[in-house]
């Protein structure tokens, strides 16, 4: 993305009043861009977001920062879909199991019903 008359606008973003610069704490500032990551992300404009509340806190690697840069970075990876053939295969694996698990049952049934039966058999006997 070229500079343009967009250049610095995230930098600018937080000078405004009650934007979280300007002489405000470092905390102020990490919340408002902890708020706003997703737009942020969306506008193409959180690395400058993120770059001007570095400078504020002086450190590249500030913890609440890297933990909203982890976070931007995961946002966009929960919302992947499955193809076609993934959804396919998984419903498939579900389905096996599932039938897995009812012959299973019916099994251990038929042979509980069976022990039963044996039991009822030889109490009668006696």
């Amino acid at each position: 993305r070229g500079g343009g008359s967009w250049s610095g606008v995230g930098q600018r973003g937080l000078n405004f009043p009650g934007g979280g610069g300007g002489g405000e704490p470092l905390q102020v500032a990490t919340r408002t861009l902890a708020v706003t990551v997703l737009e942020l992300k969306k506008a193409g404009a959180f690395e400058a977001a993120k770059s001007t509340v570095e400078n504020l806190a002086g450190i590249n690697d500030h913890p609440d920062i890297m933990m909203i840069s982890e976070f931007a970075e995961s946002a966009g990876d929960s919302k992947k879909v499955l193809s076609r053939g993934q959804n396919d295969q998984r419903n498939m694996i579900i389905a096996a199991v599932t039938a897995s698990m009812f012959f299973l049952m019916l099994m251990l049934y038929w042979l509980e019903s069976r022990s039963l039966a044996a039991m009822d058999w030889t109490a009668k006997s006696k």
